[in-house]
């Protein structure tokens, strides 16, 4: 994914008047669809993607919260509205209800695998590999089915912590299991022959 950083200051574009030909349609009466043009366009556009980015979630986040509301803990889906509220939440800007959010999500379900993932992926982000780590974890000594895309972030959380071969036991069986894509896979492969299956355990 872009990181937040590469969306820290706003970009501001000047218009080309001779390669800019700004267009618009509007529905005229409910009987027609008109479109029609600017033929001049001078002025400049600023582009604040990180601004953009975040009213994106808050407004995912109107949506979400009222079905989150409306759901009780032991429902099946709820772990998995859950971790998409949580998500937003952190994406947002708001850390600690996202993780609240998570923690709760668990403790009410704790077989399911979603509000675990989503978690461990704010925690690798946040450069947090040891509790990302403890916490998939917890989830493999809680779960009740294997799942690839749960093999594949065990994978990625021991890869991060320089467990390489075990690493790439779980991110062989998460390809056992049907997970699409092999770019871990195939970094650990390489990093277990180059050092004699040698790596932290």
């Amino acid at each position: 994914g872009i990181s937040s950083a590469a969306f820290a200051a706003p970009e501001t574009y000047t218009i080309e008047s001779t390669h800019t030909l700004p267009r618009f349609e509007y529905n005229h009466m409910g009987y027609s669809q008109q479109l029609s043009r600017f033929d001049k366009a001078t002025g400049t556009v600023t582009l604040d993607r990180a601004k953009k980015r975040q009213a994106s979630y808050r407004e995912a986040l109107n949506e979400l919260t009222y079905s989150h509301v409306e759901m009780d803990s032991s429902q099946p889906g709820y772990p998995y509205v859950t971790h998409y509220v949580a998500t937003a939440h952190y994406r947002s800007g708001d850390r600690v209800r996202a993780y609240n959010l998570w923690q709760d999500c668990i403790e009410a379900q704790p077989q399911s695998r979603y509000c675990y993932l989503s978690m461990a992926d704010a925690l690798l982000t946040d450069k947090r590999p040891k509790e990302a780590l403890d916490l998939l974890l917890k989830y493999d000594e809680a779960k009740e089915a294997e799942y690839p895309d749960a093999e594949h972030f065990i994978a990625r959380a021991l890869y991060e912590n320089k467990r390489y071969p075990e690493a790439l036991a779980r991110a062989e069986r998460a390809a056992e299991l049907g997970y699409p894509l092999s770019g871990l896979r195939d970094k650990l492969r390489t990093i277990v022959a180059g050092n004699g299956g040698a790596g932290k355990r």
